[in-house]
């Protein structure tokens, strides 16, 4: 994955993909590295991915941001339920019995193909 910050490039094929993320939220690096993972697996390596550092509440509000880390595919993010407030704080994932890092490579497979359609 070629992930620049400020940069946002995409193959004709492949999704638009953003991560959004907040200083100091440590789990942004480890979907970092399961986006490129998903990304490779579903045939689109060659996207990169935009990441978008979040400053302050207000850019939180500008972005809908809730929470760090979030991910974007072509402007949706499939793992925040409608409704969630603005946050600008560490985003916490539930796998349904316990507190994780973020969404597993597998569920990155499912969205990422669920966008291409």
């Amino acid at each position: 994955m070629d992930a620049v910050p400020g940069t946002s490039v995409r193959d004709v094929d492949g999704p638009h993909v953003e991560l959004l993320y907040i200083d100091g939220c440590p789990n942004w690096e480890v979907i970092a590295v399961r986006l490129s993972v998903a990304l490779q697996a579903t045939g689109h390596g060659g996207v990169h991915v935009h990441l978008r550092r979040i400053d302050t509440f207000e850019d939180a509000e500008q972005t809908g941001f809730t929470g760090s880390p979030m991910i974007r595919l072509n402007g949706v993010d499939p793992f925040t339920p409608p409704g969630q407030p603005v946050a600008f704080a560490c985003r916490v994932f539930h796998d349904g019995y316990d507190i994780v890092s973020g969404p597993t490579v597998v569920h990155l497979l499912d969205a990422i193909l669920a966008a291409t359609r």
